[in-house]
């Protein structure tokens, strides 16, 4: 069936990435140590994780910041306790096989020191972002995601504390 092609022919991975803002308005984002590319924090999500669960572990993982995940109001068809849908949906392969990576936006919470990952990261202004080289949709996301933090969206989650 064409339809199955991708599916039939390549194992699918589920990811979670967060695309955070400062009060400032920068942007977060890490060296990827594998891909040796600048890009938001995120990865695979693991068993009997929520995706954006995943999203805020990562983060803190590989930058040490705990986040406050921001959705949007307009979704009245979820309940409280829900976990809240992704922002962005991106796809395409990666590494053999097909990446399904569910896409989240935070503001900055506290810092705990360095991610566990010890990771390099960088805040950079939305101005900078334009001059690093990045993945194609990267900065893409960041430009669609600028105005959420400051646009009245609701802080969806508690700051869970994953280093305790």
């Amino acid at each position: 069936m064409p339809g199955r092609s991708i599916v039939a022919q390549t194992r699918l991975v589920f990811a979670a990435t967060l695309y955070a803002f400062d009060g400032a308005g920068r942007v977060l984002l890490i060296r990827h140590p594998r891909l040796d590319v600048w890009c938001p924090p995120g990865g695979k999500i693991a068993p009997m994780e929520f995706p954006h669960e995943a999203a805020l572990r990562e983060c803190w993982e590989e930058t040490g910041y705990q986040m406050h995940l921001l959705a949007m109001p307009a979704w009245p068809w979820l309940r409280p306790g829900e976990p809240p849908p992704p922002l962005a949906i991106d796809v395409g392969p990666a590494n053999g096989c097909h990446l399904i990576q569910l896409v989240y936006c935070g503001i900055c919470g506290n810092r705990s020191g360095q991610g566990e990952e010890n990771i390099p990261i960088r805040w950079v202004s939305l101005a900078e972002l334009a001059k690093i080289s990045l993945p194609d949709n990267v900065r893409e996301r960041y430009w669609q995601f600028r105005n959420l933090p400051t646009a009245g969206h609701c802080d969806w989650t508690t700051i869970p504390d994953f280093g305790e």
